[in-house]
């Protein structure tokens, strides 16, 4: 056995056990790991602490300040069962009743990107007992009682009602 070859051999190890701690290490980042320590100094930063932390269900979604993602994604770019880039989400409810939205994005050969944006706010589902389809423009007499109005009064000074 030559140097030469010994040199091979040495180097065709030590690119397997760099691929192999890489492959370890993404496996933990993305399975394993749970990301407490950089959540509460995220919480801290911002006056909060988290109450509950879960997978967001498909409800979530609808308020989520993340595009979803595909259910199923296929791509040239996988080693083994992993695929390259990779995105995980993970929703906080903080004690203060707010949700704040997690995207854990994990690469090959770097460190996990972590992103808190908070969620969007859901549309009320409570109807107003004043809206109307119907629009009334007031400009001369109010609408209520005909009392005269001039200039830009948006409460009548004889009945009280109000035109904002």
């Amino acid at each position: 056995m030559s140097i030469s070859d010994s040199i091979m051999i040495i180097f065709g190890i030590l690119i397997f056990a760099l691929f192999f701690t890489a492959h370890f290490k993404l496996v933990y980042r993305r399975f394993l790991k749970s990301y407490s320590l950089e959540i509460d100094k995220y919480l801290k930063e911002h006056g909060q602490k988290y109450e509950t932390i879960y997978s967001p269900t498909k409800d979530d979604w609808v308020y989520s300040p993340f595009k979803k993602p595909a259910s199923f994604s296929f791509s040239f770019f996988s080693i083994g069962l992993l695929s390259w880039n990779d995105q995980k989400y993970k929703i906080i409810e903080t004690d203060k009743g707010k949700k704040i939205w997690l995207e854990i994005a994990t690469s090959h050969f770097q460190k996990p990107e972590l992103t808190f944006k908070f969620g969007m706010k859901g549309k009320s589902t409570r109807k107003d007992s004043f809206q109307s389809k119907n629009i009334v423009v007031v400009t001369e007499n109010c609408p209520a009682c005909g009392y005269p109005l001039k200039g830009d009064i948006y409460e009548c000074p004889d009945c009280g009602l109000n035109f904002k």
